[in-house]
């Protein structure tokens, strides 16, 4: 991932339907950038990806926070049917950004029922039907809880991978408040 800015992106996730392996189903990932240079609604950000994909899709929010992110945790998992859930680890009580991920063998014509905890980032795709396409969608929340369980319904059964990603902010060993903007986005592939 990278964007005409020059920005630096951090992979924070990936996983795969097939086995956990790369390049096999359908594949999401997740990647943070801290800009050094404001990404703006005319800005680009590009994905890359080898040649052998069927379909691809991203998107891509914005969280702001004070000082540097730390992913304190990321759980993945896959299924096929018409309800999607994983669930982190348990880890400390603090202030982190909870942003889940859904990656689907199917068009942008997908209903989704939102997890009720989270806010949707919205969703994108490759093409409107059928499973030689993909659609990608994330949602995110701030929360001071020890585990989260991100929790999706679609209207159709699919093949499907969902992950969930805790993000802390750490600056000398305490957390702060949300303010400074990242980027965060979630890719997904049909190999």
């Amino acid at each position: 991932v990278t964007d005409d800015l020059g920005n630096t992106y951090t992979k924070l996730f990936e996983h795969t339907k097939a086995a956990g392996v790369a390049e096999d189903g359908v594949t999401i990932s997740a990647w943070m950038c801290k800009p050094t240079t404001q990404i703006e609604t005319t800005s680009t950000i590009t994905l890359t990806i080898g040649t052998a994909r069927t379909a691809k899709a991203m998107r891509a929010f914005k969280r702001s926070i004070t000082n540097t992110p730390q992913k304190d945790d990321n759980v993945g998992a896959a299924g096929t049917g018409t309800s999607t859930t994983v669930t982190s680890s348990t880890i400390s009580s603090i202030e982190r950004l909870w942003v889940g991920f859904f990656g689907g063998e199917t068009g942008t014509s997908l209903a989704i029922t939102d997890d009720a905890d989270y806010t949707s980032a919205g969703k994108s795709g490759s093409g409107a039907g059928g499973a030689t396409n993909v659609l990608v969608y994330m949602a995110s929340r701030v929360a001071t809880i020890t585990s989260d369980t991100f929790a999706l319904t679609v209207d159709s059964s699919v093949d499907w991978v969902t992950g969930i990603v805790a993000i802390a902010e750490v600056t000398a060993g305490s957390v702060g408040e949300l303010r400074r903007r990242r980027r965060i986005g979630v890719l997904g592939q049909r190999g």
